[in-house]
């Protein structure tokens, strides 16, 4: 699959792929003919992107404890403002999108578009859930509007209502501060030359439908999609680029959503260690108990 297929072509795309010869197994077509029925769906609602909807490029927001007992730390979440339900997500890098649980998606309204299956949520193996549209999701100061939301059918996500997975702020610079218990976003700096672009939750349900509508803003300081202004630039392949401030970081490979970090140990070669917030933080908590 290109991902760097907009959306109406990736439409056109799977439908060839469906009708011809393939050697998808039984699951991989299921979940390609519900990815398929998904864009279409969304392909109907002309003009509606998940899209930042106020001028806040930046905000800070504190990183909730979550905790299996009184004692002992599950890991640090996000106070999350869905469609005016306000709740606990559990923040992890191991994770895409945002997934929740059925219970929080009827209390927040969720609408549903299309079902699927989700694995990696838990030990027990695939999930049945859909894709639902949030109208509004607040983080900190930033609020977004009609972005995908993954609903899993069960009481609990990883004994949580859900999670964020970072890559959904592609859009920005993430610091994750576990001793102050803090996140950071901040938008990242543009290379020279190019386009200022809206601001967006990243998802792999929608990665580039951005990419078919510009943004103006209105009086009250709202963002409005336009469907006849000039596109935006394309979020697909292109040039790495490190900004003067950012020369000192460290250095790593990502992957769908996955963070590879190159590590040695010893004076073994280098290799590339998964990144994950969710063992980070569970670390850094037992040694700040001193275990």
């Amino acid at each position: 699959m290109d991902w760097t297929l907009r959306r109406s072509e990736r439409i056109k795309y799977l439908e060839s792929y469906l009708s011809g010869s393939n050697d998808s197994d039984p699951e991989e077509r299921s979940n390609i003919t519900s990815y398929l029925s998904y864009l279409k769906e969304r392909e109907k609602q002309s003009g509606r992107y998940c899209r930042l909807v106020n001028k806040v490029t930046a905000t800070r927001t504190p990183l909730v404890r979550l905790l299996m007992d009184p004692k002992h730390l599950r890991g640090y979440g996000l106070s999350v403002n869905l469609n005016g339900s306000v709740t606990k997500l559990m923040l992890d890098t191991g994770a895409s999108g945002i997934v929740v649980n059925s219970r929080l998606a009827e209390r927040a309204g969720i609408t549903k578009i299309t079902e699927m299956k989700v694995a990696g949520v838990g030990d027990k193996g695939a999930k049945n859930a859909f894709v639902g549209t949030a109208d509004s999701i607040r983080i900190g100061e930033l609020e977004f509007q009609n972005c995908p939301v993954r609903v899993v059918e069960s009481r609990s996500v990883a004994g949580e209502d859900g999670l964020v997975g970072a890559d959904i702020f592609e859009d920005f610079l993430v610091e994750v501060n576990f001793p102050g218990e803090e996140l950071r976003l901040s938008e990242l700096p543009k290379p020279p030359g190019q386009a200022d672009r809206p601001l967006s939750l990243k998802n792999e349900e929608d990665d580039l439908d951005n990419d078919e509508s510009a943004t103006s803003t209105d009086n009250s300081g709202k963002i409005e999609a336009s469907k006849k202004a000039p596109q935006a630039a394309s979020s697909g392949p292109q040039d790495r680029y490190l900004a003067p401030e950012m020369r000192s970081y460290a250095q790593v490979f990502r992957f769908g959503h996955q963070l590879l970090v190159p590590t040695k140990v010893g004076d073994a070669p280098v290799k590339l260690f998964l990144l994950d917030t969710w063992l980070l933080q569970i670390q850094f908590h037992r040694r700040r108990l001193g275990k």
